[in-house]
């Protein structure tokens, strides 16, 4: 067997609200397993028809794709909704109901994070906004139920998602600690290839064979070149590139019996892992986007919500000047400075 990884973020440009960052790991018959062509039963790229049933109701495929391709702001959101809730589904065994059980399902099995999540800025990001948002539960599990059957018919397995939103505070701090906001996402994308590693077997079990390893991420901003980032996070071990520009940065070394490959691609969704993870994090920040546009909007009348982009981030800071000076909220744990 082998295993994928893939990651990408949401939130990177905005000035309000998380930057979502989420890695998936997946067990394969062999690294180089197209998981597109694997599940094409049960996912496809392009936007999906419903498929014709002959014996019970028809479940149309899941549209996993860069998440802007399944997702736009103008439009609903149910697409984008019922692929994670459905992924998730695959993984777990249920739909979460609410935004608390999602956090749960996707950021962590270690309650000690979720609590240090939510008791940073616990009045802004609380809610008991039932999910789904759009889409029907009961279509998520039978579209999720048909991923899992397509994984077991192909040896395929999703072993994990996880994701990690960081907050303005935290941003901010790390910020401060790491320089530039290039170097925040670098860091905490690779702090979630660490922990999808850790559930990997020892490389070093024969019986296990080669477990060969291939982590596919979404290019960081213009960075081209990523060896002192692998070797900071990932090993100490010699590492070969392969390549390094401006559409692929490639990097190769081994651990035990394990040949690793780590690539930096643009429009690295074509990599059903990286698309995944794209989906899962824009869904998780606009579920926290909804809680802080509820919550604002309690507090000020006739206030248009915001996707915290930064011309319109600062039309809402002026808009909330005052209910926000009222609650005693300083401007650092809410307002990301890049």
């Amino acid at each position: 067997m082998a295993y994928l990884i893939g990651t990408d973020e949401a939130g990177y440009g905005p000035n309000l609200g998380p930057l979502t960052v989420t890695g998936t790991l997946w067990r394969v018959p062999a690294v180089d397993t197209d998981l597109y062509q694997s599940l094409k039963d049960a996912v496809v790229a392009d936007r999906p028809r419903r498929a014709s049933s002959k014996g019970g109701a028809a479940t149309a495929k899941l549209h996993v794709a860069d998440s802007k391709a399944v997702y736009q702001s103008s439009g609903s959101i149910a697409s984008l909704e019922r692929s994670v809730l459905a992924m998730l589904f695959a993984l777990r065994g249920e739909v979460p109901a609410d935004e608390r059980q999602l956090l749960a399902s996707v950021f962590s099995k270690c309650v000690e994070d979720r609590i240090a999540l939510f008791t940073r800025e616990p009045a802004l990001w609380q809610s008991g906004d039932p999910i789904p948002l759009k889409c029907q539960a009961d279509d998520v599990r039978a579209a999720g139920q048909n991923l899992s059957d397509c994984a077991d018919r192909s040896r395929v397995m999703l072993m994990d998602v996880l994701c990690r939103p960081l907050f303005p505070a935290a941003f901010n701090l790390s910020l401060d600690r790491l320089e530039n906001k290039a170097n925040v996402l670098s860091s905490h994308t690779m702090s979630i290839v660490q922990s999808l590693l850790r559930q990997l077997p020892q490389a070093s079990d024969e019986r296990a064979g080669s477990q060969d390893l291939l982590i596919g991420c979404d290019k960081h901003g213009g960075r081209s070149r990523y060896l002192g980032l692998i070797q900071q996070f990932l090993t100490d071990r010699p590492v070969t590139i392969e390549c390094e520009g401006r559409e692929l940065s490639r990097y190769h070394w081994h651990d035990g019996r394990r040949a690793i490959t780590i690539q930096f691609a643009a429009k690295g969704e074509s990599f059903l892992p990286i698309a995944a993870a794209s989906m899962v994090s824009k869904f998780v920040r606009e579920v926290f986007m909804d809680v802080w546009n509820d919550f604002w909007n309690e507090r000020v009348d006739n206030l248009r919500p915001t996707k915290g982009y930064p011309a319109d981030a600062k039309r809402f800071m002026a808009d909330i000047e005052s209910a926000r000076a009222k609650l005693g909220i300083a401007p650092p744990s809410i307002w990301r400075r890049k």
